[in-house]
């Protein structure tokens, strides 16, 4: 009965139009509206005439009146703002903060029918005005992409994230200019979530462009130790259970817990696993680690360990994402572990373990402290012991003694220092990058409340979830008898179920030859479409976009191009779907075509690229599956 008086109490101050558009196409909007009782009291918001005739807004602040539209002619005020964008050529997508009665909006998308709208209205009481103005139902449907409203940051995410699915191209925002002055806090908090989660989506895409084509080769080229060491996260039959470990990373407080971790290694007080660069200030220090971890995809990550393969030490495990830069495990003399990495989609594919179940993965992280955090806790350890973990400035230095490859903190990068809070509760100076993974930890501990997470870095960064204690009072009055089991590396090396292995090699051995004609066939489809077009005839140029559909539906659906050609062309990937979205609304049939033909040749081109590369690495992955299984029996 309740709901049944909200939504005639919706109906009374919205028209039919109004009401349909939001319960079809915005139905979050529509049942926020009916729960927070949208209203036009004229306690804080007025609508009033202005002298042209039109309406205008009033908003009480302070025992003032301001308004957010001209109180003479807002429509021809409208005019002005949209006068003050020449540039829109540029840009696909308008993000519209600030809606007022939305005069500004409905004069942009009459002069840019061809953009996308997205509009967000931080104030309620406004937006039940703009409402029930009328205007957002004058609209071109196909323009309004997205529609909300709020304050709280919840609400501003949900925009961004519709528009950062959607916006491949530049993006523009337009605020209705009375709005900062009259909410300058909403607007502050709009701009800096705005900023932070553009400069996510680039650093996202960034990191997806320079590391696609590695993630997949290195997990080519990894395939074979993957198949002959063990699997980490499988082998170890609780020898860690309710254990204590040190995570070990190189920052330079490192340097005063040298004779700590001394004595920890000695009496054997916890498993001391470092991370990184962390191995070789340990090792120029006379000591060996439990188990060295790394996980960078890049061909530099080999520079780390080359005063091991210098020395020829054995008697240091290595525990290697299966995506790791393939050099750096090449000539490793020491025993190697490995730990499957969400990025590795070969090992996803091929790979099942003797029960049936996937095998575990480790999630994708911008460091090997994150990953490794999660491998501890995973691997049940009862508490994981921070040392070296800075993430932060401490005497321009970055890393700790004996990282023959350190340079010291620049000027440039002093200039841009952030200042957070330190583990004393002072403040520190850090980098937007180690600002960046502290953050990624934090998230990560909060997803092992069991475990208990202690930070002992002095000097370095607060990190929520992990409070500070010296490692001497940690050692003094916790890790106080031995526990660790030198035998704990000793596990099975084909941990993975060969007859699941060589019936996934026959389908992917199939699939690459379904892969190849699928192209093929693609390209003379396109062929196709460009002489239609060049002759005009449009209409069969349409049907053979139908099939160029269809073959591409194949394509996505067929498992070589899943498993190996897609990851390493992700970005490439995203601009073709970004563009098909955005062909559906081309009038123009012969650019269509063009665009078309433009599309699918830059990702095919780019993948052309990949198949050559795969004919020659696929016959190794094939050679070390079947050397896997006949080693089976």
């Amino acid at each position: 009965m309740h709901a049944q008086k909200v939504e005639n109490h919706i109906s009374e101050i919205l028209d039919a139009d109004i009401t349909t558009l939001l319960k079809t196409r915005f139905p979050d909007v529509y049942n926020r509206l009916r729960q927070e009782k949208c209203t036009l009291s004229e306690d804080r918001v007025r609508a009033m005439p202005a002298k042209s005739g039109a309406v205008t807004l009033s908003v009480e602040k302070n025992g003032r009146n301001l308004y957010l539209h001209s109180r003479y002619d807002p429509v021809r005020e409208a005019g002005q703002i949209a006068d003050q964008y020449p540039d829109m050529e540029k840009y696909r997508h308008l993000i519209f903060y600030g809606t007022g009665l939305g005069y500004h909006i409905l004069e942009f998308a009459r002069r840019y029918p061809d953009k996308q709208i997205y509009i967000h209205e931080p104030d309620a009481d406004v937006f039940c005005h703009f409402l029930s103005s009328g205007n957002l139902a004058r609209l071109p449907a196909r323009s309004l992409q997205s529609l909300s409203f709020g304050f709280e940051s919840e609400d501003v995410n949900g925009l961004l994230k519709k528009m950062l699915q959607k916006a491949r191209e530049q993006t523009l925002v337009i605020e209705l200019p009375a709005h900062r002055e009259i909410f300058p806090e909403a607007h502050q908090a709009f701009s800096e979530l705005f900023k932070k989660r553009i400069q996510e989506r680039r650093t996202g895409v960034v990191t997806n462009y320079k590391y696609q084509k590695r993630w997949i080769f290195n997990s080519m080229a990894n395939f074979p130790h993957v198949l002959h060491t063990p699997n980490v996260l499988m082998g170890h039959d609780g020898v860690f259970e309710g254990k204590p470990a040190i995570l070990v990373a190189a920052g330079p407080s490192l340097n005063q817990e040298i004779e700590n971790i001394r004595h920890i290694k000695k009496q054997g007080l916890a498993y001391i696993f470092t991370v990184g660069s962390a191995v070789n200030t340990l090792v120029y220090h006379g000591i060996y680690p439990h188990a060295a971890c790394t996980y960078d995809p890049q061909k530099v990550n080999k520079k780390v360990f080359d005063k091991i393969v210098e020395q020829q030490i054995h008697e240091i495990p290595m525990i290697f994402g299966s995506s790791v830069g393939y050099e750096t495990i090449m000539h490793y003399p020491g025993p190697k572990l490995h730990m499957l990495t969400s990025q590795d989609t070969v090992a996803g594919y091929f790979l099942k373990t003797a029960s049936g179940d996937a095998p575990p993965k480790v999630a994708d992280a911008p460091t090997i402290a994150i990953v490794t955090l999660e491998l501890l806790a995973r691997l049940g350890f009862s508490r994981v012991i921070l040392a070296g973990q800075n993430l932060s400035f401490k005497d321009r230095k970055r890393h700790a003694d004996g990282v023959h490859y350190s340079k010291e903190i620049s000027d440039a990068e002093m200039k841009k220092a952030l200042w957070i809070k330190d583990v004393d509760g002072g403040e520190v100076m850090t980098s937007q990058g180690f600002d960046s993974m502290r953050l990624q930890m934090e998230a990560c501990i909060r997803m092992y409340p069991d475990v208990m997470f202690v930070n002992t870095t002095a000097g370095g960064a607060a990190i929520e979830g992990a409070p500070f204690r010296s490692l001497k009072q940690v050692l003094k009055e916790e890790l106080t008898g031995p526990v660790v089991d030198e035998n704990w590396r000793v596990m099975e090396n084909h941990c993975y179920d060969p007859g699941y292995l060589e019936n996934r090699l026959n389908e992917m051995i199939a699939a690459f030859d379904q892969h190849r004609a699928l192209v093929l066939n693609i390209r003379k489809n396109l062929q196709t479409v460009e002489k239609l077009c060049r002759n005009r005839n449009f209409s069969q140029a349409s049907k053979t976009y139908t099939k160029i559909d269809r073959l591409f539906s194949d394509i996505k659906a067929n498992a070589f191009f899943k498993t190996f050609i897609l990851p390493m062309n992700r970005v490439y990937y995203e601009m073709l779907t970004g563009e098909i979205r955005s062909l559906q609304e081309e009038k123009n049939q012969q650019k269509k075509g063009q665009r078309v033909i433009d599309a699918f040749g830059r990702f095919l081109g780019a993948c052309d690229k990949d198949m050559n590369m795969m004919t020659k690495v696929f016959p190794r992955i094939q050679s070390a599956a079947q050397n896997y299984i006949q080693a089976a029996g």
